[in-house]
């Protein structure tokens, strides 16, 4: 099943808890779904375990 890896996505503490995070994840899913890849999922490379429950 054709993938595209989100390997990075961070916010600057300065930042954090505003909701970008989310509006980051998003305009990836929308950019990816834009390039007409071709692809079924998004596979996103955790950092660590706050950053999975994150998602």
């Amino acid at each position: 099943m054709p993938a595209v890896l989100l390997g990075r996505l961070a916010v600057a503490l300065d930042y954090q808890g505003r909701g970008l995070g989310g509006v980051l994840l998003a305009d990836s899913l929308m950019r990816t779904a834009r390039a007409e890849l071709g692809v079924f999922s998004m596979v996103v490379d955790a950092k660590d375990e706050a950053a999975q429950k994150f998602l």
